[in-house]
């Protein structure tokens, strides 16, 4: 498995990978509830049972099966969603991030990232009270950092721009208010500094 996503208001699980079938799975019993034709991704809201579902097209859902309605993409592919709690946000391969209020589905912004980068990941920081990303300079052979990106919910305006050196892979955690890093880093989102490395599972006392 490639990905698994929990519902975090009903019990199940989707489960999937890459050019391969997907399951809708019970929480408690591991049980198939669905096998869902051309979905390729779904992103839960932690928030309501709002979901959106990544198939031909990008589909508000409320509850999942019930699509709200849908959002046309702009490039080939979503590298990754997240919600507020009357917000969704949307970042492209190679392209903008976009800000859609939930009810009506309407674009409430655009912001553009500076030529050859992109936001690989998306949260809505509940401590903050904004959206955060990780935009990566994927042109830039002289700048080939990342950094975390503080966008104002109702403009997307950049509040704040923080420098994250460890290169690999980052995911937002405790509910958008850090940054755990493949190097095993733990990053406040807020400051941009490490509170804490963790050693590396094979070596250290498996504590990450």
């Amino acid at each position: 498995m490639q990905r698994v996503d929990a519902f975090p208001f009903d019990d199940a699980l989707f489960c999937g990978r890459e050019g391969a079938g997907h399951l809708l799975l019970c929480a408690k019993t591991g049980h198939t509830i669905e096998k869902p034709r051309e979905v390729k991704a779904v992103y839960p809201s932690p928030f309501s049972k709002h979901l959106l579902v990544s198939a031909r097209t990008l589909d508000l859902h409320l509850p999942f099966g019930t699509r709200l309605g849908k959002i046309e993409r702009t490039t080939f592919a979503e590298l990754d969603c997240c919600f507020s709690d009357s917000e969704i946000l949307i970042t492209e391969s190679g392209g903008a991030v976009r800000c859609f209020n939930l009810s009506p589905l309407a674009l409430l912004w655009t912001h553009t990232p500076k030529a050859g980068s992109h936001f690989l990941n998306l949260c809505f920081s509940q401590s903050l009270s904004c959206f955060v990303g990780v935009r990566w300079h994927y042109k830039d052979s002289t700048n080939p950092g990342k950094h975390i990106i503080h966008l104002d919910p109702r403009s997307g305006t950049v509040l704040k721009e923080l420098p994250v050196g460890t290169p690999g892979y980052h995911e937002f955690c405790l509910a958008g208010s850090h940054v755990f890093t493949s190097n095993f880093h733990l990053f406040n989102v807020e400051t941009g500094k490490v509170m804490r490395g963790f050693g590396h599972p094979k070596t250290d006392d498996h504590a990450a």
